[in-house]
């Protein structure tokens, strides 16, 4: 099997008592659709939450394993859906979570997704050869 990217914090959130990735994460191809900033001065786009600062605060080791892998959204339409009610909720949120949306092809030799929830989101564990650059495109901005 061909190793994840950022193993060693897998395996801390997989010792707090979670399965990091989920069991039911498998790889597959699909469509992602991601939020970005069109200006990523801090080339933190295609980073997980887990380790970008300022640190996102985490309620569960499940909430925490979801934050290794990287946030996407099977439609544009659930990625959009969700980006308005985030803003509308908190409205300098997409100072954490961009100003945009990218979208990209994943594959099955790029990493595994989880299950897809009912607001079409899911996590992506990428493998260390996936190069987020050469899979995600910039789609639009959102605000």
């Amino acid at each position: 099997m061909i190793e994840l990217k950022y193993r060693d914090l897998l395996k801390e959130v997989s010792n707090n008592g979670c399965s990091c990735p989920p069991d039911d994460a498998t790889s597959l191809i699909t469509v992602a659709y991601r939020f970005v900033f069109e200006e990523d001065t801090k080339k933190i786009n295609h980073l997980p939450n887990k380790i970008i600062s300022p640190k996102r605060k985490l309620r569960d080791t499940v909430e925490e394993c979801s934050a290794c892998g990287l946030s996407c959204y099977l439609t544009e339409e659930n990625a959009s859906t969700k980006y308005n009610y985030l803003i509308e909720a908190h409205q300098n949120i997409y100072k954490n979570i961009g100003d945009s949306l990218s979208v990209g092809t994943i594959n099955a030799e790029d990493g595994q997704v989880t299950t897809v929830d009912h607001e079409g989101h899911y996590d992506f564990y990428e493998f260390a050869t996936f190069n987020p650059h050469n899979c995600f495109t910039f789609l639009k901005r959102l605000l």
